[in-house]
């Protein structure tokens, strides 16, 4: 009886473990930025050069998602930028923390190679490939 106890808890804490680190572990990684934009066609036919201005500028920009719920962006010039983030539990959303500001997109593509999040704040797009 003993020994039932002993597998159950073993397979019990096995299946806690298995099932926190596979929410995040899609976007585990590092990501570079393929693309910045908006999914308003309106905003996007007035700021064309804006937006193709920050996406040039954010060709260099990379994402480093780590298991333990931490981030970090830095750009070709080494700035960075450090947080935690969190996984909404039906993998739809994610939340960025840093600097008492947090920032929540919606996964709007994930296939394991490209991540797409828009801001829930506004129209922004950021097309992300997994490197």
């Amino acid at each position: 009886m003993k020994k039932l106890s002993i597998i159950g808890a073993v397979i019990f804490s096995t299946l806690i473990l298995f099932s926190c680190s596979t929410k995040n572990s899609f976007v585990v990684g590092k990501w570079k930025i393929d693309g910045v934009g908006t999914m308003d066609t309106a905003s996007s036919k007035n700021n064309l050069l804006a937006f193709g201005l920050l996406s040039m500028m954010s060709k260099d920009v990379e994402f480093e998602f780590s298991e333990n719920g931490t981030f970090q962006i830095s750009n070709q010039n080494k700035s960075t930028v450090s947080g935690t983030y969190t996984i909404s539990d039906d993998s739809k959303s994610l939340t960025l923390k840093a600097n008492n500001t947090e920032e929540g997109y919606e996964i709007i593509k994930n296939d394991g190679k490209q991540l797409q999040l828009k801001s829930v704040k506004d129209a922004s797009v950021i097309n992300l490939n997994k490197e």
